[in-house]
């Protein structure tokens, strides 16, 4: 099994683990709160790439609840717990 798909492969298994510890983290929440500061557009469109559980996802829409965001990962776990 290469690299990739073995990266793939844990993060799909620990979905659930990673989702409990970081839906929560803030030790970022600073630098959301800069980033949503410089878009200055209604409806900006956002390309999130590796989303995990959706953790950015929600925190961005909760300070700017007209952002469009697509968000993609590799691990359909994440993806399943981010919808």
């Amino acid at each position: 099994m290469d690299s990739y798909k073995t990266t793939i492969d844990a993060f799909d298994k620990q979905a659930q683990a990673y989702q409990d510890v970081f839906m929560k983290l803030d030790l970022y929440n600073d630098t959301y709160d800069t980033f949503c500061d410089l878009i200055k557009t209604t409806n900006a469109e956002i390309f999130e790439i590796g989303c995990g559980p959706g953790n950015i996802t929600k925190y961005l829409l909760n300070k700017k609840p007209d952002l469009r965001i697509t968000a993609i990962d590799l691990a359909p776990n994440m993806i399943s717990l981010a919808k």
